[in-house]
Order: C-alpha cells, then sequence, then structure tokens
C-alpha cells in the first residue's frame, strides 16, 4: 500500500526514509512494525 509513497520521484523518499532509520526499514516496514532478517546459509 505504501509502495507509491516509496518509489515518488524515482525512489528519493524510499531511500531517505531507509539510510535515516536504524533498521534500514522502509516506509511499509515502519507502518506495519515489521523488520526484515537477512540469514546466512550453509555453504
Amino acid at each position: 500500500m505504501l509502495d507509491p509513497i516509496d518509489m515518488f520521484f524515482f525512489g528519493l523518499i524510499g531511500i531517505l526514509i531507509i539510510k535515516n532509520t536504524g533498521k534500514n526499514q522502509r516506509l511499509g516496514d515502519l507502518w506495519a512494525q515489521t523488520t526484515v532478517v537477512k540469514i546466512e546459509t550453509e555453504k
């Protein structure tokens, strides 16, 4: 739902929000109170 806002003006708003949050969250993540966790797999 919030992707159009994140992508407004060639994604500039989304980039600014991601860079200025402690967990690099986009607007949709902040609104839904979710966090993306990167998991490394064994090779």
